[in-house]
């Protein structure tokens, strides 16, 4: 299905209202999309925090307190309908300091700034004990790391890509005459929580909207779809129909 007509009306948004929506993204359906290097923006948020002693998989010997080893531990792609929108990555951090007052301010220097990141990072879990043989505290904390599958991470964005096609019966015998519904997928990813004002400004546009000859734009419903990291993920669905006919 043809979403291209849809895609530009929608990105009229982004001229106009861009503290609503940032992005229009035509979804794809299938091949790969490349990974963003979360590593990176993890790093550069904790590097600070213990003097330049994050590493990946493995401590170092004989380092210094307090420390952190980070582990990706599954990246995991969010598909809606069959199309490729989100990509989840999973690490495990393991951070190590010399005393317990140390780790409990540690723990709460990490959370405020992993929640500082431009990106959807959320932590799933956390726990503390101590490493006898080594006399030193850790906190093992589980985190993740949500973002678009798309060139630009810019949020909210919207997804675009057409559901289906059905056909009613031929309007005439000895001629064939048919109406065709067009069912529409916008899928709205924030991490704002304007949910609200990003469904009204889309009805505003969609809502009794001609892409051309045929019937307007009808809105169908609307859900919640599971997000992830702190990512709000809504599905619209409008239709519009068209008119067919044989030569």
């Amino acid at each position: 299905m043809d979403v291209n007509g849809l895609v530009t009306k929608l990105t009229e948004l982004v001229s106009v209202s861009p503290q609503v929506l940032k992005q229009v993204i035509k979804a794809t359906s299938g091949g790969f999309q490349t990974p963003l290097d979360s590593s990176t923006e993890l790093v550069s948020r904790l590097t600070s925090l213990v003097a330049g002693e994050v590493y990946p998989l493995t401590l170092l010997d004989r380092p210094k307190f307090p420390n952190i080893v980070y582990t990706l531990v599954s990246s995991q792609v969010g598909q809606f309908d069959g199309y490729l929108l989100t990509q989840s990555d999973r690490y495990v951090l393991e951070i190590r300091a010399a005393t317990y007052a140390a780790m409990v301010t540690l723990v709460g220097s990490i959370n405020s700034a992993l929640k500082g990141s431009a990106y959807a990072i959320e932590v799933n879990d956390l726990a503390f004990d101590y490493e006898v043989d080594h006399h030193q505290y850790r906190c093992s904390m589980d985190i993740e790391f949500a973002y678009l599958s798309a060139a630009s991470q810019v949020m909210p964005a919207a997804f675009v890509y057409g559901m289906d096609r059905i056909a009613g019966e031929t309007m005439t015998d000895n001629f064939v005459q048919q109406r065709i519904q067009n069912t529409y997928s916008i899928v709205l990813v924030t991490a704002s929580g304007n949910i609200d004002a990003l469904l009204a400004a889309v009805m505003t546009k969609l809502l009794g909207w001609q892409q051309s000859t045929g019937d307007q734009y009808e809105y169908v419903s609307g859900s919640n779809v599971q997000g992830v990291a702190g990512l709000v993920v809504w599905r619209e669905i409008y239709r519009d129909a068209q008119y067919i006919q044989q030569a």
